[in-house]
This record gives C-alpha cells, sequence and structure tokens, in this order.
C-alpha cells in the first residue's frame, strides 16, 4: 500500500506527498503510520530521481476501524495537522482484510 496526498501547504503552494510502501496486513483497529514523503523540485522536461526529489515531511496515520471499508488519517508534519475520513472506491482482486 502507498498512499498519495495531494494538497496545499500552509502558505498555500501546492503539495505533493507519498507515503513509504507498507506491505505488512491491513488489520482493524491496528493503526500503521507511514513516513509522508514531499516531493520537491525538477521540471516537466528534466525531473529529479527519486532520490533528490523526495524529502521526509512528517507521517500518515492509517486507523481501518471498525472495518476495512472505511478509514481515518491523520496527517501530521511541517505544515500541521490534517485528519480526514476516506471511503474504499475498489476492490483488489484477491485482497483480503483482517488476515
Amino acid at each position: 500500500m502507498v498512499i498519495s496526498f495531494y494538497g496545499y501547504t500552509s502558505n498555500g503552494e501546492r503539495l505533493w506527498l507519498l507515503t513509504e510502501n507498507f506491505k505488512g496486513p491491513v488489520l482493524p483497529d491496528q493503526p500503521i503510520e507511514l513516513t509522508a514523503f514531499e516531493f520537491k523540485g525538477g521540471s516537466f522536461a528534466s525531473p529529479l530521481n527519486s532520490v533528490d526529489a523526495l524529502e521526509a515531511w512528517g507521517s500518515l496515520t492509517v486507523d481501518f476501524s471498525p472495518g476495512c471499508t472505511a478509514a481515518s488519517m491523520i496527517l501530521n508534519g511541517t505544515d500541521g495537522m490534517k485528519q480526514s475520513e476516506v471511503t474504499k472506491l475498489a476492490n483488489i482482486e484477491g485482497a483480503v482484510c483482517g488476515e
């Protein structure tokens, strides 16, 4: 699982965050904390490679509670804290929640 966030900084500039890759089981009532990285620099014609473009921004905590069809997410980092409620839009074939 990789989670992305497209939004704005506390100064109103565009913000693109991408979490580290999570490979463990997704279990209800067991929050997952991931490092969130901000993409910086480069241009359309000359993008930076990932090592140079990624900068640690903060963390994203995901809580699939009470099941796996919805979650609460808390972004906490350089620009402050933001909580969001999210709903599952699609299934991944073969994926099972809670195992």
